[in-house]
């Protein structure tokens, strides 16, 4: 099997952020893969749990995943890249709450959603990438579970149709806001599903839900979002204990990739029908998958390749990517990294 994605020279670099309290991380790591890989501290950081990279201007926004149990717990962070892969710290802001867990970088504001207060966070972007006004708007409610729904957890969110929409974990809706924040309306999603991360395609919105392991489609109209069904993360064999995790879709809007910590799997889903159907599962090679990236190949600008951080076991996984069939196939291929939970 090939150590590089379809066995094509070429180089891909990574940021990947961690978590370090109690680990044996120190920050964001950088990864290039070239005829072999080089692994540095990029920068160190408190928590950096989620990253995005601006590559237009050079830029990666770091979360800041702490909380001190006040309204100004956590925060994001902006550092400028450097030639060798370094990262230098340009700018820190508060989060304005507590393990702010997401970011989603727009075309003029970037967006943090605040897990443990259930809140969520606009700031402008000015031109050289530092964030300028913020604007804060503050989740109420719960959900049928006791432990993880006792209160709202704002989790994550995705631009669709120049609407920002907000998935809660605690409360099982989805809020969907204009750009200034203000509240356009609210889809509420099955009791105890728990809504984590969002992706758009064809015309339809999916989310995967942590606590239900399940995909939630709504197909997208004029201000509407109409549920169509449900499906199930996991093989129906499996009886233990799960909770989904990330969700991607490939470019061309056919498969669709989820990750299961518990199952500690990949599952790959086809997007033909109206409804996501399950065709493969894939180790992840690694304990509690929580995030993974559909890496493209440089020369051929295919994602040739799916790349899992596996956080409990500090790994990063390579699978190879048939572009047809969607189908994964482990490349034996893995790589040392303290506590990885984000691939960019």
């Amino acid at each position: 099997m090939p150590d590089r994605c379809n066995d094509v020279p070429s180089v891909m670099d990574f940021y990947i952020g961690t978590y370090t309290r109690g680990t044996g991380s120190t920050g964001i790591y950088h990864l290039v893969e070239e005829d072999g890989h080089s692994l540095t501290c990029a920068a160190p950081a408190d928590n950096p749990s989620w990253l995005v990279r601006d590559h237009s201007k050079g830029i990666v926004y770091a979360v800041s995943e702490v909380s001190n149990g006040s309204a100004s717990g956590g925060g994001v962070t902006v550092f400028k890249e450097r030639s060798n892969g370094r990262l230098k710290l340009t700018q820190s802001m508060p989060s304005e709450g507590d393990d702010p867990c997401h970011l989603t970088l727009g075309d003029n504001q970037l967006i943090a959603t605040n897990y443990s207060s259930g809140s969520v966070i606009s700031y402008s972007i000015r031109d050289n990438g530092e964030l300028g006004d913020s604007h804060r708007v503050d989740h109420e409610g719960s959900g049928p579970d006791p432990d993880r729904q006792e209160a709202a957890h704002a989790h994550s969110s995705v631009e669709v149709n120049g609407s920002i929409v907000v998935a809660d974990l605690g409360t099982d809706r989805l809020m969907v806001y204009d750009s200034n924040l203000d509240l356009k309306d609210e889809v509420t999603l099955p009791a105890g599903a728990g809504p984590r991360l969002m992706s758009v395609a064809g015309g339809k919105l999916y989310v995967i839900c942590e606590l239900s392991n399940t995909i939630e489609t709504y197909q997208l109209g004029d201000h509407q979002y109409n549920h169509i069904g449900s499906v199930s993360t996991l093989p129906e064999e499996f009886d233990g204990t799960s909770f989904a995790a990330h969700i991607e879709i490939s470019t061309d809007g056919r498969f669709m990739y989820g990750s299961n910590r518990g199952h500690d799997s990949v599952v790959v889903m086809s997007l033909a029908g109206d409804l996501p159907r399950p065709v493969q599962w894939v180790t992840s090679g690694g304990r509690h998958p929580r995030h993974f990236i559909l890496a493209k190949n440089a020369l051929t600008k295919t994602e040739s390749c799916l790349v899992v951080a596996n956080r409990d076991d500090n790994n990063i996984v390579f699978y190879q990517r048939d572009s047809e069939t969607g189908l994964l196939t482990d490349m034996n291929r893995q790589i040392e990294v303290p506590s990885p939970v984000c691939i960019v």
